[in-house]
């Protein structure tokens, strides 16, 4: 139980740094790329595995579509920093976590796997609560506010589990999770870079960024320890394992950011919530019943 807990909170408190970064003016690429240098290096001291610089591991047939990943994971981080700042936590939380559609139909499609008709029902009704979730604006011609970037969240996470899935289906008996994610990390941080330069913004790697970056990078990698070790923990229990996790990670979302920082949803956004706890109970049903 304690794996399940770790994950749900150090999964929120990545929601909640990028808000406080938000709030205090600390530039969000900068600590992107920090971060992922951080995932990457502690994904290289981590005991009992193997640096990710080795011979015999950089020349596996893998390691391109793995590296490729860190364009997704770039995509993603970056997108959802600048979401929980125009759109908040909680709205960016639920984007986030109800992308678990998207690796969904492609399992269905590709690997011809079947859901049952209430599975089918909470991926519509998930679609419903993201929309709902986003603050209206003021001025009923114009789209929601944030609307673009929640989507962006939505469909980058989704790609992202996506792809993790399909490297763990083809290539999960040649190498380890802990080595791909270390290479993800690496390539993402690389990228980040690279675009930190193309970009040429006011941006800096301050103390602020630096510090902060150090904190979001320990924090993002030990979500992912935490997430991997309750998945090993609730072996034959997964569905139930995953369903809860996202449960709370969005509900604690929502509760974090009223409490600290201020954020208040709007009426359809509790119907959203409702919704979102709905969808993920509805395509996680034999968990439950």
């Amino acid at each position: 139980m304690i794996w399940l807990l770790l994950s749900i909170v150090f999964s929120t408190a990545l929601f909640v740094v990028f808000k406080f970064a938000a709030r205090h003016g600390i530039h969000i690429l900068p600590l992107i790329v920090i971060n992922y240098f951080i995932c990457f290096i502690t994904g290289n001291l981590i005991p009992g595995h193997s640096s990710v610089f080795e011979k015999d591991i950089l020349s596996g047939n893998w390691v391109f579509p793995v590296a490729c990943m860190g364009i997704l994971f770039i995509t993603g981080f970056y997108s959802m920093g600048f979401a929980t700042k125009k759109a908040g936590a909680a709205s960016t939380s639920v984007a986030a976590k109800m992308s678990v559609i998207i690796p969904a139909l492609v399992s269905i499609f590709l690997f011809r796997e079947k859901l049952e008709i209430l599975q089918y029902l909470g991926i519509i009704i998930s679609i419903f609560s993201v929309y709902l979730m986003v603050e209206p604006a003021e001025n009923n011609n114009r789209l929601h506010r944030g609307l673009g970037l929640l989507l962006l969240v939505f469909l980058s996470s989704g790609m992202v589990d996506t792809g993790l899935n399909l490297i763990g289906h083809y290539y999960g008996k040649t190498t380890d999770v802990y080595t791909t994610s270390t290479i993800m990390f690496g390539t993402a941080g690389i990228l980040g870079l690279i675009l930190f330069f193309i970009i040429k913004k006011k941006e800096t790697f301050g103390w602020r960024e630096v510090i902060c970056g150090i904190f979001l990078g320990w924090l993002n990698y030990t979500s992912l320890i935490a997430i991997l070790k309750g998945l090993i923990y609730f072996k034959g229990s997964t569905a139930w394992f995953l369903a809860v996790n996202n449960i709370g990670i969005v509900a604690l979302s929502t509760i974090v950011a009223a409490l600290f920082f201020g954020e208040r949803l709007h009426k359809s956004g509790y119907w959203g919530l409702v919704l979102a706890l709905v969808a993920i109970i509805t395509l996680n049903f034999h968990a439950f019943f």
